[in-house]
């Protein structure tokens, strides 16, 4: 195996141990009926954005960067996906919140607006491992997703198992 691809897989390996320690550390945390990002969220876009910036510099320093079309297509890939990225955690620290109690939920994204829901119409609770995050189904058809990310979806989960709904 080339060296390449052994630093990316262990880079893998690190990235996915970390995400793992920050949703344990989550579920941990006490927010008194409050669903918001840690602090690992801006130094997510942090990183990316300034991964972005490193990109955007190479059409600036990097003279090959307009000879070779693998180059100039690798990079501008490599820019906007960063770019995006940090948009998209910045969104997400900034817009994502929520507030709970024992009975009902409010909460907010960016990408699907508020929500205000009942706990007593709640029509099943599923975790999608593949996204780490929980659906919630009401019955007006509502749809609420929840992630292990958030700090205060461990209270949520605690509150849905009291009501009788079994989270795995």
């Amino acid at each position: 195996m080339s060296s390449g691809v052994i630093s990316g897989l262990i880079g893998g390996v690190i990235s996915t141990l970390i995400f793992v320690v920050i949703a344990q550390k989550a579920r941990r945390k006490i927010t008194d009926g409050e669903l918001r990002y840690g602090l690992f969220m801006p130094v997510i876009a942090w990183l990316c954005a300034i991964f972005a910036v490193v990109a955007f510099s190479a059409y600036i320093y990097d003279k090959d960067v307009f000879k070779k079309a693998s180059e100039f297509w690798a990079i501008t890939g490599l820019f906007l996906i960063f770019a995006l990225g940090a948009f998209i955690c910045f969104a997400e620290y900034y817009k994502v919140r929520g507030t709970f109690d024992y009975d009902r939920i409010k909460f907010h994204t960016p990408w699907t607006g508020s929500k205000h829901e009942l706990w007593d119409d709640l029509i099943s609770v599923e975790y999608v491992d593949s996204m780490s995050w929980y659906t919630l189904k009401f019955e007006s058809g509502v749809i609420i997703r929840i992630s292990e990310y958030l700090q205060g979806h461990a209270e949520v989960i605690e509150i849905l198992q009291a009501r009788g709904f079994d989270i795995e």
